[in-house]
């Protein structure tokens, strides 16, 4: 946790001599950062920024303090969307800049925007949503779609959390199970996808909206997820350029999305717009990124198999992923440059009003 003294309004502006404070957004479960977000501390001091910890809901964390809030790993999130959103709002009304900003953070949350990708003309997986408190069949989904193995998983999840593998003959034993997750969240079957275990699943890192690096995660023999709790590994690799185009078009929409969904005030029912959306600017500061394009995005991770040509997304990490700066020498300077030059450029004047609350259906 970030000491709780505050800072003077000369740090908060940046007078000579002082450090800016930067908060570095995570959970109870990580209040030193993780080992590879760590990396960028001495980075970003080096370009006058005193980065640090701060769990998101800390009841005694005083965001006002910061001259900008970037999100990193509140790995807890899904457990209270509700009070994330929340927290997104809190943040919103401050007048901190947000980063990633608050319509993509927002839009981000819940799954669902795998059907809005797809409607753009990006090449997903095949997604059918079960809304919360609707009764619904696992095995009708299998039979109506010819799926024999389907992964099945919350639309607001994260960590491969409350995800399961069901074969066609075994559907009928998950039924309660996916009854249990649909009283609580909507849930997303999708089709098993045979390339993340015989290809590996391809992790793109862009910063500031340039390709960066990118990592190749693969299950253990005998399991689907990728991830290191459930026997995953991954390692640096360099993708084919189609693949990085591919993958940079799919972030390049999703910002999008998000920016058009806050202009018109709705976003899975859960957004207003905010206040720097409504002077019309998306990346939520209202100024332009050093290469001038406002879209860009702080971070972005594209995640997705590359089969015949066609990298086609199993999820846009834009919200809160793991950025494997330590694959990537250099990764960290470039993550803090792009973070400097957004505190440097940070609006000096208070926000407007604060906006209405947000509300989020899991």
């Amino acid at each position: 946790m970030v000491p709780q003294a505050g800072p003077s309004r000369a740090d908060r502006e940046g007078g000579a001599g002082s450090l800016i404070p930067v908060a570095l957004v995570t959970c109870r479960r990580l209040p030193d950062l993780t080992s590879d977000d760590r990396l960028l501390l001495e980075p970003l001091r080096e370009r006058g920024i005193a980065a640090g910890p701060v769990v998101w809901d800390d009841p005694g964390a005083d965001w006002s303090r910061y001259a900008g809030v970037v999100v990193r790993s509140p790995w807890d999130y899904h457990v209270k969307p509700l009070a994330f959103g929340r927290w997104i709002d809190r943040v919103e009304r401050s007048g901190v800049p947000l980063w990633n900003p608050p319509a993509v953070l927002r839009w981000n949350l819940h799954k669902s925007y795998l059907e809005e990708l797809a409607g753009e003309g990006a090449a997903v997986v095949p997604t059918r949503r079960l809304r919360r408190g609707r009764s619904a069949s696992l095995r009708q989904v299998m039979d109506e779609t010819g799926w024999t193995r389907a992964v099945v998983k919350p639309a607001i999840s994260a960590g491969a959390r409350r995800t399961m593998l069901v074969d066609r003959a075994g559907a009928q034993a998950r039924e309660r199970a996916v009854r249990t997750l649909l009283s609580r969240v909507d849930v997303l079957v999708q089709p098993y996808v045979a390339a993340v275990a015989e290809l590996g699943e391809w992790s793109v890192v862009f910063l500031d909206g340039a390709y960066s690096h990118s990592a190749l995660k693969r299950p253990c023999r005998g399991d689907f997820r990728v991830q290191e709790r459930f026997g995953g590994s991954y390692a640096a690799a360099e993708p084919p350029p189609e693949l990085v185009d591919q993958a940079r078009r799919v972030a390049e929409a999703g910002r999008s999305l998000a920016a058009r969904h806050e202009l018109g005030g709705h976003l899975h029912g859960a957004v207003q717009p905010s206040a720097g959306e409504r002077r019309g600017h998306p990346d939520g500061g209202g100024q332009a990124s050093p290469n001038g394009r406002e879209s860009d995005l702080l971070y972005a991770r594209v995640d997705g198999v590359y089969e015949d040509g066609v990298f086609t997304l199993l999820e846009l990490e834009v919200l809160e992923p793991s950025l494997f700066f330590e694959l990537e020498p250099g990764s960290a300077d470039r993550f803090a440059d792009a973070l400097a030059g957004r505190v440097a450029r940070r609006p000096t004047t208070p926000a407007p009003g604060p906006r209405p609350s947000a509300t989020l259906s899991p």
